[in-house]
């Protein structure tokens, strides 16, 4: 069980592996920063998490790992707006496509590889 007010920011949270992180994290004690590009379906998720799991806090925050300026904003919300310190940071955020291309090669870098670099 994490220290009183363990916060954990997982990207990609709103399905798949990030979604399995979300319930398991609010399970052993985190308020959770859920940042997805699917705000809705990041609602949905956080829906089917947060009645198993009463005074656990989701915050639904957008990103799209494949806009610098979205990955800016989210940590100037965290930073500026909540003033929390991020106890856990989980990147789960991935785009995967069966349809190689150079273009779409490129593409994929984006969320999967750039994003770690801003």
């Amino acid at each position: 069980m994490p220290a009183e007010k363990s916060i954990a920011l997982i990207s990609g949270s709103e399905t798949g592996i990030g979604a399995s992180l979300v319930c398991k994290l609010v399970q052993e004690g985190f308020d959770v920063i859920m940042a997805c590009k699917d705000v809705e379906a990041g609602r949905r998720t956080a829906g089917s998490v947060t009645g198993n799991f009463p005074g656990r806090v989701l915050r639904i925050l957008p990103l799209d790992l494949t806009d610098p300026q979205s990955i800016h904003g989210l940590a100037h919300t965290v930073h500026q707006e909540m003033d929390q310190q991020i106890n856990v940071l989980v990147d789960s955020a991935a785009v995967f496509i069966d349809d190689w291309t150079a273009e779409v090669y490129n593409l994929s870098l984006r969320p999967n590889f750039k994003s770690n670099l801003l």
